[in-house]
């Protein structure tokens, strides 16, 4: 009897060892090769999706955690799909979230978050062995100052928002081609 307790203790852990031990990491689908993904970043034709967010307030990150039964401090926030921008040359649209502390609030919740269309956005890139910095700085948007987005050559992409009238924050995800619109 106590060899079969110790084999089913045995199995046990080792079911929730190998359960905890797994990658929660968020795969980026393959749409584009490495030669696709630098041609539309050199044309200046893409799409960022957002998948994790990275906000630097304490005061909001500590809110969140008290709202979950464990209370343990999560730096990043897993968004769903349908968060990210896209860049058409000059033209950004974006529409992203924001967790932190706004120091001019709007009681519009579309202005509450990252959201706006620009048709004059200036863009710099720089390539390096490792990564492509692209920045895109909306000229006739006041609120946001610069973008800063790099591009690593397996599609994932980090991008940082320095803003006038809030707090900075930092998003994770993955470049895609802009889908053909139909006619």
């Amino acid at each position: 009897m106590k060899k079969i307790f110790y084999i089913t203790t045995a199995l046990f852990l080792g079911s929730f060892i190998t359960q905890s031990c797994t990658s929660s990491q968020v795969a980026v689908p393959v749409t584009q090769s490495y030669e696709e993904l630098n041609t539309s970043l050199q044309n200046k034709e893409f799409a960022f999706v957002a998948t994790k967010a990275y906000p630097t307030d304490l005061s909001s990150l500590n809110a969140m955690n008290r709202l979950k039964p464990a209370g343990a401090v999560f730096r990043l926030l897993d968004l769903d799909y349908g968060y990210g921008f896209k860049l058409r040359g000059r033209e950004l649209k974006a529409d992203l979230p924001f967790f932190g502390r706004m120091y001019q609030t709007s009681m519009s919740p579309d202005l509450n978050g990252i959201k706006f269309d620009s048709k004059q956005a200036w863009v710099e890139i720089t390539t390096t062995k490792k990564k492509t910095v692209i920045s895109i700085k909306p000229t006739d948007i006041s609120r946001i100052d610069k973008m800063y987005l790099e591009v690593y050559p397996n599609g994932r992409a980090y991008l940082s928002i320095d803003s006038n009238d809030r707090q900075p924050i930092s998003f994770d995800g993955y470049i895609t081609k802009i889908p053909e619109s139909r006619k």
